[in-house]
């Protein structure tokens, strides 16, 4: 398997220099590091995210569950939700100060293009 890293920041902030040395570190080591500070980054393209009804439920059941989990089926929004779930947590509620997204390098790449 692979792994990439994602810092989550506040909507403009970027990373501090500490964390600019380790994303450095860990991409000479063959990681991929991302820093997102706004939802618009998914997908690597600025877009308004309008919800279905289902995408709606599983982030307010993550919002409200300390642990969960989402099953569904490829192409149903899993990593939207859970992203918005983990923006809500850190940026809105400041319940969560760092998170670790362990996801394929294919789907991390295509995900978060920067």
């Amino acid at each position: 398997g692979r792994m990439a890293f994602v810092e989550c920041k506040a909507t403009g902030k970027k990373m501090r220099p500490i964390q600019e040395n380790r994303k450095k570190q860990l991409e000479a080591l063959g990681f991929s590091v991302y820093c997102l500070d706004r939802v618009g980054q998914i997908g690597g393209i600025s877009v308004k995210y309008n919800p279905h009804e289902y995408q709606s439920y599983a982030t307010d059941f993550i919002l409200s569950h300390p642990i969960s989990a989402v099953f569904l089926e490829m192409g149903l929004g899993k990593s939207v939700i859970t992203l918005s779930a983990i923006f809500d947590l850190c940026l809105d509620s400041f319940l969560v100060c760092k998170v670790l997204v362990i996801a394929p390098l294919r789907v991390a790449r295509d995900t978060w293009t920067s």
